[in-house]
Order: structure tokens, then sequence, then C-alpha cells
């Protein structure tokens, strides 16, 4: 089925990729996306042929309302569509959870015969209105809203619609791109491209979707995703997805450890992921930002004279900076990181992507060096999803 997409922006503004690729990584057992449309707002006359245009070569459309835009956009379609704009109860009743005595009539109103797709997690509602056999679904823009509306209703409905009666098995997987495809394509071409896969990635952290085609025997599912996990080895570490913080806490928690972070070129990115977690200070004693070689010094512990004779960046430093905190600390594991994430590599000769991870406990630590490639914002994440996966694999053979 064809599909248009359209999204809007402020003037100044651009429009973060990740969207629809998110989208897109969503949809991709039930939709493609045949074309994207990225409008200015205030361009309605744009916006009113996209959707006369979506409605001849096209039978699905979907629209991406912004917070800023969101009563203008569902008003041009009423008007495009010939449909008056009436109060949805539905779309009351959850909007009063969230704006309480601010809520303004206007903000529950929707084109006549929109069915609505609630969106618990924020204010923008989504709908959806069928005419002629074709589709049009308005969608909230924040990129965690979207997703749940399209799991929990626009993925139902396609299905519902097309008969499709696809098994989807969805897992995280860290390291190279290469080698993930290098494996599943490999497999597919063994099994008689009876799976399609699909995935997102961020600095080296996929989430991966494999998509079996209707009919495919479950005894012969469950072989592909067994062979699947044998092939990607240590590399898949979560047969669901999760996050890579996600995961580590649930290992902590498991396994009922308390870590500690002593983090250079990171800055404090691995402890404020972690504390995206609820119940994380129960496992989690303290992060420290050494970012000066004296820090490391004073407070870690490292010796001077190895950082005069090996640089900060150093697998030694490295090393002493989580045995640092492991000595010195109430902790039962430690990651600690070193590195230069550029542009320039300042005073050193010694290359911008030069990064040494420690991760280890009171039997042993272990360091790890990367040479990471990409601007200063690609390289200190990868940086941090490493050293988060580096942590995951350590405690899943403890």
């Amino acid at each position: 089925m064809k599909t248009s997409l359209i999204a809007f922006k402020k003037i100044e503004e651009e429009l973060d990729s990740g969207l629809f690729k998110g989208l897109s990584f969503a949809l991709s057992d039930v939709l493609d996306l045949d074309t994207i449309s990225i409008l200015n707002f205030n361009d309605e006359l744009a916006f009113s042929r996209r959707i006369e245009e979506a409605e001849t070569y096209a039978e699905n459309l979907i629209i991406l309302a912004p917070d800023f835009a969101e009563n203008k956009v569902k008003t041009a379609i009423a008007e495009k569509l010939g449909l008056e704009l009436v109060v949805n109860e539905n779309a009351l009743n959850l909007l009063r959870e969230k704006k309480g005595n601010n809520l303004l009539e206007e903000d529950g109103l929707l084109p006549f015969g929109a069915t609505l797709i609630p969106n618990f997690l924020g204010e923008t509602q989504g709908y959806m209105i069928e005419n002629m056999g074709f589709t049009l679904l308005v969608l909230p823009e924040k990129l965690n809203e979207l997703l749940a509306a399209v799991d929990n209703y626009v993925i139902p409905y396609f299905k519902l619609k097309t008969g499709l009666k696809t098994e989807k098995w969805q897992f995280k997987f860290f390291g190279e791109t290469k080698e993930l495809n290098n494996s599943l394509l490999s497999l597919q071409k063994n099994f008689g491209e009876v799976f399609n896969y699909y995935y997102q990635v961020i600095g080296c952290d996929h989430s991966v979707s494999i998509i079996f085609l209707d009919g495919t025997d479950k005894a012969e599912v469950q072989n592909i995703k067994r062979q699947i996990t044998l092939a990607l080895k240590e590399g898949l570490y979560a047969d669901y997805l999760t996050t890579l913080s996600e995961r580590l806490f649930d290992l902590l928690r498991l396994r009922k450890l308390k870590l500690s972070v002593a983090e250079s070129f990171t800055g404090g990115r691995i402890v404020s992921s972690l504390i995206e977690n609820s119940g994380i200070s129960e496992y989690l004693m303290e992060g420290a930002v050494t970012y000066s070689n004296l820090s490391k010094v004073k407070r870690l512990g490292v010796r001077e004279e190895d950082i005069i004779k090996l640089g900060a960046v150093s697998s030694k430093v490295a090393y002493e900076m989580a045995a640092g905190l492991l000595t010195g600390g109430n902790c039962d594991m430690a990651i600690a990181t070193t590195g230069i994430a550029g542009p320039k590599s300042e005073d050193t000769v010694k290359p911008v992507g030069l990064a040494f991870i420690a991760v280890g406990d009171k039997k042993g630590v272990h360091v790890y060096k990367y040479n990471f490639t990409g601007d200063r914002e690609e390289i200190t994440e990868t940086a941090k999803n490493t050293a988060l996966f580096l942590a995951i694999k350590k405690l899943k053979n403890v």
C-alpha cells in the first residue's frame, strides 16, 4: 500500500531525521513510507495540495502534528475534507488529566467521523479518518508518543485491514552494522527468505525487528531465532527491545551489585543514562566526572607519574581510575572512561577517537582500547554506549 507522510517545522528549526527512521522502523512489518514531505506550518496552501495529492496516488496519509500547530492542522484537514469539527468526549477526558483547568474546548475538537487514537503520554491526540478506501492518520510528533500510538493502534489496524498474520521478534544488538547485516543476510539466504529484518542504530546500539512471513512454521521460527542468537553471540544483549542502561540496571538488580563510574571524556553521560531508571539509586553508588588530570590524581588515586609518562588517555590510567573506585568506594563493580573526543587532540599526537574503557570488579579489571570514528558527538555517544555494553557483557558472565 502506498503511504505518504507529512511533517511540519518552524522556519528556524530542523526536524530530527531520527523521527522518520523511528516511524519507518516501527511500521516496517505493515507499511513502507513512499514519500515524505516537510512543510512550514504556515504554508496552508502546500498542506492542502499534499493532502489532495495523497488522496490521488496513495492509499494512506500519515500526518505528524506538532504541539505548536495541532489545532491549525486539524482545522486545515477538516476544511480540506469538507468535515465539521466536533467535540470528541474521549479526547476531552484524556486531556483533562493532562491540562486540568487549563483545558480549552478547541483542544477536544476533531473532524467529524474521526476515530480517536489515544495518546496517554502527551497532549497531542491522534485520530484516523477513513474515506472511500483512503486512510488519513494524524499522530503526535514526539517520538515516544508516536511509537506508542503506532504499536498500540496503527499496526493492529493495518494488520486487520490487510489480513497480515506476521510474527515479529525484536531484540537488541551491540556491534558493527556490517557484522549484523552479514549474519542476517546469510541466515535469510539459508532459510529461503522466510523472514525480513529492519533495524535502527545509534552509536553501535541496534534495535532489530525480524519479521517472519505469513505461514512460516512455528518450529522453523524457533530454529531461526536460535540460529540468529548463535550467529550474533554476545552482541545480542537482550531478546526484547530495551535500552543499554535499562539492561544494565536489570542485571545489577538481578546480581544485587553496586556500581560506581568514573568518566573523563564521556563527561557524565554513562551515569546520566543510568539515572533514567527508577530504582537505580539502590545500585548506583556514585558517578565522578574526573575530567582534569588533577581530579584523576586527587579523587581516584591515579599516579601522577603515569599521567606524565603515558598521558591521561592510556590503558594504565583507565585501569587506575577503575581501581580507584573499587578501592576507595563501597562498590562491587566499576566503569572508567578516558579518551579524545575531538575535534582536536590538543597537545598530544594521539588520534581523535582513541579511547580506553575499563570495566571490572575486585577480582580484576579489564581495559579495552578503541579507535572511534565520527564527530565529537558521535564519538562520545558511541563510547558511552560501549561502556554500558561492556558492563552488561561482564555481568552476563558473572
